[in-house]
């Protein structure tokens, strides 16, 4: 039975890691006056939701230090889901398919931990059933399924996780040259001082 409360506990945590993993806050961004607005107002737009820099912060996530990306706006907002710039971007923008490409990884990482969670709870019962009765055969079964669960769960979950970052990255790294596209400004537009 000590190795079905294992299996439990770990179902427990890998739980809390799978309904904490998609947590992030939105913000609306809206250009005041859009892409059919004269250059100086496209420019004060442009200059208050330019980037400053993708920012990577540190933080603890499962007993493993990683890294949080967000994009800090010159206005000081953060934006931490790409989704979130679709509007002051083109819909065939770089930074608009990153965005898609990042809501489908954590839609499949949601799912590949709850097909993991499912696992390990099953397979806790299993085991938990078989060892309790003398069923040698059910609880090796059960204690197997937990542990690919867990493991596999776990392991694919972390890819995917990792595959989101590193397209969030992207996304935030393309955005400046989208913003400017949205808003028709040129590179010397940009430069020039606002009219």
């Amino acid at each position: 039975m000590p190795g079905a409360s294992r299996l439990a506990i770990a179902a427990l945590g890998l739980a809390a890691a799978v309904a904490s993993g998609g947590c992030q806050s939105h913000i609306q961004l809206r250009a005041a006056a859009g892409p059919a607005a004269p250059l100086a107002q496209r420019l004060l737009d442009y200059r208050a939701l330019k980037p400053m820099t993708p920012v990577r912060q540190p933080y603890l996530y499962v007993m493993t230090a990683v890294q949080r990306h967000f994009l800090l706006l010159a206005d000081g907002r953060r934006v931490h889901d790409p989704q979130d710039l679709l509007a002051v971007v083109r819909p065939d923008s770089p930074t608009a398919r990153y965005a898609g490409k990042v809501r489908r990884l954590r839609r499949i990482q949601f799912w590949v931990g709850l097909v993991g969670l499912t696992l390990t709870a099953v397979g806790a019962t299993l085991a938990g059933v078989g060892f309790s009765r003398d069923n040698q055969p059910l609880g090796i079964t059960g204690s197997v399924v937990g542990g690919v669960g867990l493991l596999g769960g776990y392991q694919l979950g972390g890819l995917f996780d990792a595959l989101a970052k590193d397209t969030t990255l992207s996304a935030f790294t393309s955005y400046d040259r989208a913003l400017r596209a949205f808003l028709r400004l040129s590179d010397r537009d940009v430069a020039e001082p606002c009219r």
